[in-house]
């Protein structure tokens, strides 16, 4: 906490006096604090968006890579690589069992998205997998991660697109782009 007096040693007699602080030192000092928490936000923004490029690879939705909507997908990055083996097992079998019959990969992503409709949306911070699963609820990012895990155990890439308030899954499928969006019920694809 900044004092609002400086002590000044008096030059000929060496004595203390106690000077108020000028309105120039505290313009000057929430100059820097500002400064500092901008290229702070600034750099945390920066860092989301290199990571949303580099890594997830979302270059078709530009609101994911320069906002904080980037935060979802470095979160379930996060999450699936800290999931342990007995979990993703469980999600292989989920996963293997309801794509029976499914020679394509665009097959799999459809009956996987057919069953994930049927959950309920709701609001909650639960990012694991498997307790989505159990639960049959979520929000748009925890089920479309979901969904994004199912189809990793199966071999399908995906990744989580993100705008500040909205999550859904992309993938790359038989030459196709397939974008499910679980919680909206909009399936599209494209080419």
């Amino acid at each position: 906490m900044m004092k609002k007096y400086k002590r000044i040693k008096c030059k000929k007699c060496g004595s203390l006096m106690i000077k108020p602080r000028g309105i120039k030192v505290l313009v000057k000092r929430v100059a820097i604090i500002t400064s500092l928490f901008f290229l702070f936000f600034t750099s945390l923004i920066g860092i989301l968006s290199a990571y949303n490029f580099i890594v997830v690879g979302i270059y078709d939705n530009t609101d994911t890579m320069f906002s904080l909507g980037g935060v979802h997908s470095f979160r379930t990055f996060l999450q699936s690589k800290s999931m342990s083996d007995e979990n993703k097992t469980d999600l292989t079998e989920i996963a293997s069992n309801l794509t029976k019959g499914c020679k394509t990969e665009k097959c799999k992503i459809t009956k996987v998205y057919n069953h994930l409709i049927t959950f309920n949306y709701d609001v909650g911070a639960d990012i694991n997998s498997l307790n989505i699963w159990n639960e049959k609820e979520g929000d748009c990012d925890e089920v479309s991660n979901l969904m994004i895990e199912l189809l990793k155990t199966l071999g399908i890439k995906g990744h989580l697109s993100c705008t500040i308030t909205h999550c859904w899954a992309v993938f790359n499928a038989d030459k196709e782009k397939v974008i499910a969006d679980v919680t909206s019920e909009k399936f599209e694809v494209r080419k």
